[in-house]
């Protein structure tokens, strides 16, 4: 008889939890398992090694920069017109250099950035030459105090099709742009607050057109545009605001 009991006894749970078992349907899944993190054992040299970031080259407490990019490109329609299509292939040719600062507080950026275009058809129409010359900076009040700013001289061309553009076999439309930009940035715990202005002056030069046919004057859409902008910001998370 003691026998019996301690058998009931026993197999009592077991008969409780197998309906509590069946319950769970088929494909529930259950808590993600911990992902375990394979720990980063390569040598110092080794992590240097497999770095492709460009590590530039030091010039007294700045890093020099450079870059070169060849780029190969075929436009169907040259002139963005609806009807007698030509194309070409393009030849883009595009170097720049980045001086920047290395220090602790402050920063200082020069560069310098170009842009050449060879056309395969009428190049003394299309080719053109573009150039950006400029430096940025910031000082540092305070831990999240700075104000900043830069500046910035650009030789640059209109792509054909744009609007005010002259369509057809015309010479492109070149134009200097001057930047000035000022700003001014400040943290108050979680609350932060950013202002910045800026300025471009648009240059236009004149198309022309041949001896015969003269000039397409653009010095009406040469022009200063002022920009202000307040941004006010609050963070209720580490990287979220």
């Amino acid at each position: 008889m003691k026998l019996s009991h301690l058998i009931a006894a026993a197999s009592a749970p077991l008969a409780l939890t197998l309906p509590a078992i069946a319950q769970s349907p088929p494909g529930a899944v259950g808590p993600p398992q911990q992902r375990m993190e394979r720990p980063d054992d390569r040598t110092p040299a080794a992590r240097q090694a497999e770095d492709y970031n460009p590590r530039g080259i030091r010039v007294g407490s700045f890093k020099l920069f450079s870059e070169l990019e060849l780029d190969e490109a075929f436009n169907d329609n040259v002139y963005a017109v609806s009807s007698g299509r030509q194309g070409a292939f393009i030849q883009q040719i595009k170097p720049s250099a980045e001086l920047r600062s290395n220090w602790s507080n402050h920063m200082l950026n020069f560069y310098a950035k170009a842009g050449f275009g060879l056309y395969s058809l009428d190049p003394g129409l299309n080719n053109f030459q573009d150039v950006s010359v400029g430096a940025d900076g910031r000082v540092d009040i305070q831990r999240n105090w700075n104000v900043y700013g830069g500046g910035s001289w650009n030789r640059r061309h209109e792509e054909r099709g744009t609007p005010n553009t002259v369509t057809g076999p015309v010479p492109i439309t070149v134009y200097n742009q001057t930047i000035g930009n000022v700003g001014y940035f400040q943290k108050f715990n979680r609350f932060n607050v950013r202002l910045d202005g800026r300025l471009d002056n648009y240059q236009y030069f004149d198309n022309g057109l041949g001896p015969a046919q003269g000039v397409i004057p653009n010095s009406d859409r040469n022009r200063n545009e002022f920009r202000e902008a307040a941004r006010f910001g609050y963070e209720f998370l580490p990287g979220y605001e």
